[in-house]
């Protein structure tokens, strides 16, 4: 098959959402697929891509968002530094996404709203429409228009039941649940539990959603009570400035660099108020950590409240607060927490996942054609 993944923009540093994207296309161009990764790459700042332009402009890295597709197209892969992609997999630097541009394909992925919108105006040699859904971007844009590409007539592919069930409550069709995972080869333990200082790390990310403030609150009451405990925290920001000295900050690292810091820790913390899935924590917990978080939808599909994790509700900092006290003065709890969450994290795997959306798009271009999906409303699946 010919597949196409079509992004918002291309990604200056390093992101769940893209590294997602990256992992399926590696997966097919190792089946023997033919695949292309396309980045738009205006010159100039559009309305559309004000918020994700902001966030460059905040980083510093401004100029480089700036950065014309032609110049971006000599660098090659080399332009996409921080996830290795295979070799066979072709990259589109293109000025926009037009689709006099977009090469003729199978099968063509939106990856997020704004995309959707594009993708689905795109005439029927471009390939049949497919959008894969890993959050509920209403964080990003309007709500009308978010909710709208739901309803467009792609086979829409969900990477959480939380999603699916925004899905239905928005009366979506076609979609199909297939789960994220991890490459457990990047992320394993190399430090046992046991052997670990008595330590905690979480990530840094001003988008509120993510519940940066959050853990700072809760990092605060735990250096109060715990004075000589270590405390981390990594972002892709330069060292923000309500980070107080004693927490130790990691700007931007890279994929070994992050393995070693979840391993360097005994307890991962997530905030976060909302999330499609979540990559830090369940990569914390591949690498031996044990995990205190939030009861969203995201985490749920892999964290078991008292089983595989500690739960609390999204922003209930005193619940967050015990729940990470509990674990640090119970050892057999902490234990518990290591082992069980690492043994669970490791069934979500890359050749599961990229087997079930290879089978997805196989089913679909046999089954259903683009002149007939909008007779088939009622086609609604779920893995």
């Amino acid at each position: 098959m010919r597949v196409t993944f079509v992004h918002p923009m291309h990604a200056l540093l390093p992101g769940g959402g893209g590294k997602v994207v990256h992992e399926y296309a590696n997966y097919l161009a190792r089946r023997g697929h033919t695949v292309n990764i396309i980045f738009p790459c205006p010159s100039e700042v559009d309305a559309d891509l004000k918020t994700l332009r902001y966030r460059a402009r905040e980083r510093g890295d401004w100029w480089k968002a700036r950065t014309s597709a032609t110049v971006r197209r000599l660098m090659g892969k080399s332009a996409l530094r921080w996830m290795p992609l295979d070799p066979r997999i072709d990259l589109y630097f293109l000025p926009s996404l037009d689709s006099r541009l977009i090469p003729d394909s199978d099968a063509i992925f939106a990856t997020y709203w704004q995309t959707a919108e594009a993708v689905e105006k795109y005439p029927s040699n471009k390939g049949t429409k497919f959008y894969l859904i890993q959050h509920y971007e209403t964080w990003a844009g309007p709500k009308d228009r978010v909710d709208r590409t739901w309803l467009a007539p792609f086979h829409k592919m969900v990477v959480s039941r939380w999603l699916h069930e925004v899905g239905e409550s928005l009366g979506a069709r076609n979609m199909r649940y297939i789960t994220n995972a991890l490459d457990h080869d990047q992320f394993r333990v190399l430090n046992p539990g046991q052997a670990r200082e008595l330590s905690v790390l979480s990530m840094y990310q001003r988008a509120p959603w993510k519940g940066a403030d959050d853990v700072l609150a809760i990092f605060g009451r735990l250096h109060e009570r715990y004075p000589s405990l270590r405390m981390t925290m990594f972002g892709l920001d330069l060292r923000p400035p309500q980070i107080p000295g004693w927490i130790d900050y990691v700007r931007n690292p890279r994929a070994n660099h992050l393995r070693d810091l979840y391993n360097a820790h005994c307890i991962y913390i997530g905030a976060s108020r909302e999330e499609g899935w979540g990559l830090p924590p369940a990569e914390a917990m591949a690498c031996g950590c044990a995990f205190v978080g939030t009861d969203i939808g995201g985490f749920r599909e892999y964290a078991i409240n008292g089983l595989t994790a500690l739960l609390s509700a999204p922003g209930d900092r005193d619940a967050m607060f015990k729940n990470v006290c509990r674990v640090i003065e119970n050892s057999n709890l902490l234990n518990r927490l290591q082992a069980t969450g690492t043994e669970h994290i490791r069934q979500f795997t890359w050749e599961k996942s990229g087997a079930k959306l290879e089978a997805y798009v196989h089913e679909v271009l046999g089954t259903v054609s683009a002149s007939d999906f909008q007779e088939r409303p009622g086609m609604n699946t779920s893995a």
